[in-house]
């Protein structure tokens, strides 16, 4: 009888790990920033590096494994601030090198668990789309699924951006109504 009972949870928990669910050191690190996004990632945020009217610039003390660099900006639009988290992930000058990379990351935060503290867990979902060569971005948007109150208005991006005929991988987790209000403006410290 009690093998009975154990074979839904073993079919349930193959068929989770069929889908590709599972845990590496970037999919917890994706969990650890989105977890702390409803207090605007205060308890990953470092030394301010820039400031300026309307927005201030901060180190992220977390980031993904081999990010050039990792930040957080606190925009300032009317009475309202935004907070949102980047990260260059890699540097081309490769297109196809630029590709494969985005499409490993993808793979890594894909179907990523998101458990808020005292919520229900939720998993990253998104399409994969290959960069196009010929557009100087191409963005892969991540939603949660079920969608929990806490993160409603969150968006994920997976982006792959050329510039000066160099291509680089950015990670981006921020307030849909920041996009909303016109002022998805990253300011990227170099």
């Amino acid at each position: 009888m009690k093998q009975l009972l154990l074979l839904p949870f073993l079919g349930y928990a193959a068929l989770v790990n069929g889908q590709g669910v599972f845990s590496n050191e970037a999919s917890t690190l994706l969990e650890k920033i989105v977890q702390d996004y409803s207090t605007h990632f205060s308890h990953i945020t470092g030394e301010k590096i820039a400031a300026a009217p309307g927005y201030e610039v901060y180190h992220s003390v977390v980031t993904m494994p081999g990010a050039a660099s990792a930040q957080i900006t606190a925009i300032h639009a009317e009475s309202v601030t935004y907070y949102r988290w980047d990260a260059v992930i890699v540097q081309h000058r490769s297109y196809a090198e630029a590709a494969a990379d985005l499409e490993k990351l993808y793979n890594k935060l894909v179907n990523t668990i998101i458990k808020p503290v005292g919520g229900k867990a939720s998993i990253v979902n998104g399409l994969y789309m290959p960069p196009a060569q010929d557009k100087t971005s191409s963005t892969i948007r991540f939603g949660l699924l079920p969608a929990s109150k806490s993160f409603e208005s969150l968006d994920i991006d997976l982006t792959a951006r050329q510039d000066n005929g160099a291509w680089q991988i950015e990670l981006s987790v921020y307030d849909r109504a920041l996009e909303n209000a016109g002022s998805n403006n990253k300011i990227v410290m170099k």
